[in-house]
């Protein structure tokens, strides 16, 4: 009936848009982080940066050990239509959350040596072959190496999964590409955008005789690409180990 009020479904103390905000959230940063006080600090930066109301700590705690626990239930019921879920399939879901724990495991194990980081699988080392090797990190801004997909890793867990814009944009994360040493030459990097040197790396055309805009729309679109594969990478060479370690057993 029209008339009769709209039932208000709350699921351990979290309301429908309160779910959206928390599955919104982890499929950007993930559930794996040090502890469950920062945990919620971060979400709670996020939700009041976006002036959205911020569940109290008891009932995030509540919530975040049943969403976990019904996440990984999912895996052995198959229960595709719990509200946890928010109508998005669970199997998504968790290749999200595995994906970016294994990305953050990944990012502190090499930390600080970037220069490590190598992802043992047959489809990562055939297209590092492919021109791209280990040799060629003392000239790494001018190819798209291994150092690349760290630098792009780091991007992801500080900006987060899909923020692929303030990933592209931030200076920080990819000043490492900075071939030069003298003040003004610093200075007149300062004053590029990011996108020109990542640009020079994926292709031998001038970046300054590109169209800004679609210069900028094609490395968007090559790091959101590419942080998909690196993805996939680290969750085959980990299912990998896995399925070894069951085998020996």
């Amino acid at each position: 009936q029209q008339n009769q009020p709209m039932i208000k479904l709350v699921t351990f103390g979290f309301d429908e848009e309160s779910r959206i905000d928390f599955l919104y959230f982890i499929l950007k940063y993930g559930i794996d982080h040090d502890n469950l006080n920062l945990f919620y600090q971060k979400f709670s930066k996020v939700l009041i940066s976006s002036q959205r109301q911020v569940p109290d700590y008891e009932s995030f705690k509540e919530y975040s050990r049943n969403f976990y626990l019904t996440l990984t239930n999912y895996i052995e019921t198959g229960n595709q239509h719990n509200v946890i879920f928010c109508g998005q399939d669970p199997a998504i879901i968790y290749k999200r959350v595995f994906g970016l724990s294994l990305i953050r495991k990944k990012v502190s194990n090499d930390y600080p040596n970037p220069q490590r980081f190598f992802i043992k699988t047959k489809d990562y080392e055939n297209i590092m072959a492919q021109g791209i090797n280990k040799a060629h990190l003392q000239q790494r801004h001018k190819y798209w190496t291994p150092f690349d997909d760290y630098a792009l890793l780091c991007g992801v867990l500080k900006h987060g999964f899909g923020e692929w814009i303030r990933i592209s944009e931030d200076k920080q994360i990819w000043g490492y590409m900075l071939p030069f040493s003298s003040e003004q030459l610093i200075t007149q990097y300062q004053a590029l955008q990011v996108w020109h040197f990542i640009f020079e790396k994926l292709d031998n055309l001038n970046p300054h005789n590109i169209n800004q805009v679609l210069g900028n729309q094609f490395i968007i679109e090559y790091i959101r690409s590419r942080a998909f594969f690196v993805m996939d990478q680290l969750i085959e060479q980990e299912s990998s180990r896995i399925n070894k370690e069951i085998q020996k057993d």
